[in-house]
């Protein structure tokens, strides 16, 4: 779920506000274990990949947050983009093909880099990934794009 701050405004660690840019605009989303891949493994293999390939693809199946309809729009419009990955106990334990080729747009496809391995239907492209034990409250937020725009996140 595509989000950003409510009034520009974001609450710090122990709960105060504070105006920053830093997590003004935050993707929410759902994560888990994937083809019975411990989710520590999923991670480490994750950050091996941006070592080795200077880029991470994070697949997912885009049923609520779809790359060209509100991804792409949210990314491309302002300041950087947070990605928020909350650990959720559905874990997917369907069948899971590697992709091969990647596609902004469905029409012109390019190489995924070596050394990357990623599945799903659709994929965020991300440059850093850290963990964080870090409090951010999404009722800061709400919905920046989409039927529900403009409702807190909450």
């Amino acid at each position: 779920m595509t989000s950003q701050a409510r009034n520009g405004q974001e609450l710090a660690p122990g709960g105060g506000i504070v105006e920053s840019d830093r997590l003004s605009r935050v993707l929410v989303m759902k994560v888990g274990v994937h083809l019975s891949e411990p989710w520590e493994a999923i991670v480490a293999r994750k950050l091996l990949e941006e070592e080795t390939a200077g880029v991470i693809y994070w697949g997912y199946g885009g049923s609520v947050c779809h790359p060209l309809t509100q991804v792409q729009p949210f990314a491309e419009h302002g300041s950087p983009v947070t990605i928020l990955m909350i650990r959720t106990k559905s874990d997917f334990v369907g069948r899971s093909v590697p992709a091969v080729a990647a596609s902004r747009d469905g029409r012109l496809w390019e190489s995924i880099p070596e050394g990357v391995t990623t599945s799903g239907r659709y994929a965020l492209i991300l440059r850093s990934l850290r963990t964080t034990t870090e409090y951010l409250d999404l009722g800061a937020y709400e919905v920046a794009i989409g039927p529900k725009e403009g409702t807190p996140l909450t």
